[in-house]
């Protein structure tokens, strides 16, 4: 009963399923207990290696992992408009806003679940990925069933995302929620929380850099100009002296 709400999916008759937990065994009674930590269906073990090796034979697998760029204007987030995970970034986001002004959000509402979900969430980064003025792109969505899952396990998410030419993190579902989409993302986290303040400390990295470049900029500039200056001053110096000597020695 207490592991009943980690398990994504309803338990029936002849469904093929992989156990993870630990095995105790009792010599007085002759039995044995499993602590079940974690159940996933067979099938969904077969299909993700499937897509896994349909990356790696088109050369997309392993993914070459971006660094967050250095200047941030804009976060681009992927999600559904009601989805439980907006509010949990705004919230954790803002929070860390009080303490730095942050780069503001664009949202690109899409479907996460359903038939049509995986050419949406498809759309929604190429959307973000157009938009110039989005440097990092964050999917989020709160935790579910494997079956509403299964999107971000798709082949065409799964390309877009290695596609995609902007710092991509993901934050989807739970602790225990695994997704695709995690293994060829940039970034990755285990809830949209932990994206939001993913999101947040970069955004402050990147006003540090500014300000340091702010800093920096105005000194190096003085420092060119007195060193052109001292370079000159010595060549005018030796022009000087060449003709001094020329006059002295006709």
């Amino acid at each position: 009963e207490e592991q009943a709400g980690d398990i994504h999916f309803d338990l029936k008759n002849h469904l093929d399923i992989e156990v993870y937990g630990d095995v105790r065994f009792y010599e007085r009674s002759a039995e044995a207990q499993i602590n079940v930590l974690k159940i996933r269906r067979t099938d969904d073990t077969i299909q993700a290696a499937s897509a896994i090796e349909a990356l790696r034979a088109e050369g997309l697998f392993p993914k070459v992992k971006k660094e967050p760029p250095a200047t941030i204007r804009r976060v681009g987030l992927v999600t559904s408009r009601s989805s439980r995970a907006i509010g949990d970034f705004e919230t954790t986001y803002q929070e860390a806003g009080r303490r730095a002004v942050l780069a503001p959000l664009s949202w690109q509402y899409t479907l996460l679940e359903g038939e049509r979900a995986a050419q949406s969430i498809v759309d929604g980064i190429n959307a973000l990925v157009a938009n110039p003025e989005v440097d990092i792109i964050v999917i989020i969505r709160g935790g579910g069933r494997t079956e509403n899952l299964a999107p971000f396990d798709e082949l065409d998410v799964l390309r877009a995302i290695i596609g995609c030419s902007k710092y991509l993190v993901t934050g989807i579902g739970h602790h225990r929620d695994h997704v695709l989409a995690d293994d060829v993302a940039d970034y990755v986290v285990a809830t949209p929380t932990a994206a939001a303040i993913h999101a947040a400390d970069l955004c402050m990295r990147s006003q540090d850099s500014q300000a340091h470049r702010d800093f920096i900029a105005p000194r190096q500039m003085r420092y060119y100009k007195l060193a052109f200056i001292t370079i000159l001053i010595i060549i005018l110096g030796s022009l000087a002296l060449l003709g001094y000597t020329l006059l002295q020695n006709p």
